[in-house]
This record gives C-alpha cells, structure tokens and sequence, in this order.
C-alpha cells in the first residue's frame, strides 16, 4: 500500500497497543515503525531493474524481520522515553505489530509480499485492495487524528481509534467479499463462452473495489476484461492477447528471465520490436485502464541479449501515462456500469495483437 495509508495503520496500531500508557507517542511511534518496511527502496539506486522487483517486498516484509527487529527497536525507543511507564518490552510489543501488519495489509494487493522469507519466497498477492484506495484510507486517518485530541485516559480516545480499525477492517471484507463474487462472475462467464483456462487472476481497478480487472491464462495466449458490480448483466467482453513466450524460450535459465517469470507469476506476454523484445506484466494493466485501446503496459521491460557475455538483460520501460481529464470520465462511466465498444487498437488485420508498452 501507499506510505500515507502505512502510516495509518502504523499510528492505529500503536495507539491500540500502547496508547493508555504513553498517549500520542505511541501513535508517532507506531507511525515511525509502521513505515519501517518499505526502507528497502533505499536500495533501489544500486539494483538493477529486475532485482528490484526482486528485493522490493522481500526480507523486510518477512514475518521472521518482525520478530528479530522488534525487540531491538523496543529497546531503542525505550531510551529515549526512560520516565515512561512503558517498559521495552511494551515498545518490542507495538514495535512488532507495527512491522507485521505492515506486510499483511500488502499481502492484500496484487504486487504479492514474501512474507516467510528466507525460507520461502512464496509471493503472497491476494488481489483483494488496489495499491492506492481513499475509501479504504481517509476514513481511517480521519479517527486516528480525532484521537490524538482527546487524553491518552479516554475512553472517547480508545474507542475513535478502535472504530477507525473496524471501518477499514470492513472495507477489506467487503472488498473480499466483492473479489470471491467477482471470481464466480468470470468462471461463469469463461464457461458461457466456451473459452479453456488454465487459471486466471481478479484484481480492482485503481482506486475502488466495484470495477475489477481480469487476466486470463489460455495454453498459448491471455484473455483480459473487466466486470463492475454495476454492469446490467455478467457478460464480459474479453480481449484475447498472443502470448508469444516462446520467443523468450532461449532465455529461461537465466536469473533475470526466471525472477520474471517468478515476480509476474507468468501473467506476461512477449511483444517482438526490431531487435529487442518487449515483456508486458499484464497484471497490473496498461494506462488507459484498458477503456481506449492505445494504453502503454503499466509494467514493460525490454529484452536485450548482451553481444559481449551472450547474456540476457532487463530494462524497465518508462511508463506513460494516461491524460487524466481524457481517462477519468471514462473511468467513472465505466465503473457506473457504462460499457464500451471493443478497442480497436487490439485489432490489426484479423488477428489480436497487444497494444505496444512503449513510447
């Protein structure tokens, strides 16, 4: 999740654990740890663009990070608040839960959390919240602040934050709840168009949990629709895009072929361009949301074999982003239940192809 909404659920988490005791330091503290986790980017200057996706997620959104980190930071904050009545093992206590919660509220979105690292690097992804969601954070923020007015004593105090939990804990239920009817929504909809899967993934569309984005995984090929809780009926228009990974077939021994693989859980299609080969990750959809057709892929790499070592190497594509005042009328009919017709940039010469994730 964004680091505003981590930052949150740091502070509720803190206030919940250690707020009678030391009143708002306990959410400035819960805040401070909360966003501890994500300190990984500060990597990012020395990885290249596949061990990002890589490390990103990784060891410090273990739940073994959690355990070992947590005392110590316990330990450290109380030196800093020895007249307190918390003991460092109070802080270890909000320092742990801070860091745990952390990296399961991540483990809901699409990006997946390697939450048993270093003994699994099994991606937890449930696909139940987008990245960013106001629904899910501003009402949540809105208790944690009406909080920090009242005494650390009050029980005005202790129930503002409790309800700030329970409102956004709802909202994922109700996101969870959105994710299991959606899923039955497409079963049905693949089975009523005869169309053979291997396996397929929900996810929402940004910013909302009534429009949801699906990905369909074929023997040599992807399907991809959508479906708003709002639309007349359940008949989902699907778009059928060549998957064409054969062409990356000479590769996948390679680290950087096989950590892709792995990171999009084999949700990508190969797109050949002159010399270089394109590597769209369809999980997180293309610019355009998928509404127009000329969307570039929010994920895109190139692919390019080093002449030198004969090796492969990845670079990322620079993403391209949508015009907001073309996009978003569109994007709220759509989510209103508005259907569109087929883009016809997928179209070229009777055969599907994919819109091109670069320029």
């Amino acid at each position: 999740m964004d680091s505003i909404t981590q930052i949150t659920l740091g502070a509720a988490v803190g206030e919940l654990t250690l707020g009678r005791k030391v009143g708002n330091k306990a959410i400035f503290w819960g805040a401070a740890v909360g966003t501890i986790p994500d300190l990984d980017v500060v990597l990012f200057p020395i990885l290249n663009d596949i061990e990002k996706l890589v490390y990103h997620r990784g060891i410090t959104h273990s739940l073994l990070f959690a355990l070992v980190l947590a005392p110590l930071l316990g330990g450290l904050i109380a030196r800093f608040h020895q007249n307190e009545q918390a003991s460092w093992k109070d802080w270890g206590w909000l320092s742990f839960w801070c860091l745990v919660t952390h990296p399961l509220l991540d483990s809901l979105t699409a990006w997946g959390t390697q939450l048993f690292l270093p003994f699994s690097d099994y991606r937890v992804a449930l696909n139940v919240i987008f990245v960013v969601d106001p629904l899910y954070t501003v009402p949540f923020l809105g208790f944690v602040i009406a909080a920090m007015f009242y005494k650390r004593t009050s029980r005005k105090r202790r129930l503002l934050n409790i309800a700030g939990i329970a409102v956004s804990s709802l909202y994922l239920l109700i996101a969870t709840g959105n994710k299991l009817y959606v899923d039955r929504v497409f079963v049905n909809a693949l089975q009523k168009q005869g169309i053979a899967y291997e396996s397929f993934i929900t996810m929402p569309s940004p910013l909302n949990i009534i429009l949801w984005n699906g990905v369909v995984r074929g023997e040599s090929g992807f399907w991809q629709g959508n479906y708003s809780l709002f639309d007349p009926d359940q008949n989902i228009q699907f778009q059928y895009i060549p998957g064409r990974q054969d062409l990356v077939a000479k590769y996948e021994q390679a680290w950087p072929m096989e950590r892709f693989r792995w990171a999009s859980e084999g949700y990508f299609v190969v797109e050949p361009r002159g010399d270089e080969l394109l590597l769209h990750d369809l999980r997180f959809g293309q610019s355009d949301g998928g509404l127009f057709g000329d969307g570039s892929y929010i994920f895109s790499y190139t692919l390019n074999e080093n002449p030198a070592t004969g090796e492969a190497e990845f670079h990322s594509v620079p993403r391209q982003f949508y015009p907001m005042q073309k996009l978003l009328p569109r994007f709220a009919s759509r989510i209103a239940g508005e259907r569109f017709e087929k883009p016809a940039a997928l179209e070229s010469e009777g055969e599907t192809v994919a819109p091109s994730g670069g320029n």
